[in-house]
């Protein structure tokens, strides 16, 4: 089982912000937020849980605004690109222009262009037109 984006249940954006595609058959249940508000919540291990699940992923993101950014090209989009997935594991797309990613990580998009093209030399990913596609997400984790 996996829950897709908790964090967008309440707050100021209650929409999801990723597209998330099975690749194999997969089946859904869907939970309304008033089923969530008045019966999922009167169960005290649900409320752990959530706010387990809601803690864990506020304090992950807090932990990567104090890593230290590296210098190389390469592994500033290879940060750039873990710090935009929940999951290190397993293909990934990333559906950014290269200009979009130079302003990004500060950088001109003739130089991410030239180390984008390095990694997908080394097979680390592969180039289309608006995507960088990750076979392995595992291979970008220093």
């Amino acid at each position: 089982p996996y829950l897709i984006e908790p964090q967008s249940l309440f707050g100021m954006n209650t929409s999801y912000v990723s597209t998330h595609i099975a690749r194999t058959e997969v089946n859904t249940v869907t939970i309304s937020k008033a089923f969530v508000m008045n019966d999922l919540f009167r169960y005290e291990i649900f409320r752990l849980n959530y706010m387990n699940i809601i803690s864990n992923r506020a304090q992950t993101c807090y932990n990567r605004l104090w890593t230290k950014v590296p210098e190389k090209l390469e592994a500033r989009i290879a940060d750039f690109i873990l710090s935009h997935i929940e999951r290190p594991s397993g293909e990934k797309i990333l559906k950014i222009k290269m200009e979009e990613l130079a302003n990004a990580i500060n950088d001109t998009r003739l130089g991410v262009s030239k180390a984008l093209n390095g990694m997908q030399e080394d097979g680390l990913l592969e180039l289309h037109r608006g995507e960088i596609v990750i076979p392995n997400i595992e291979r970008l984790v220093p």
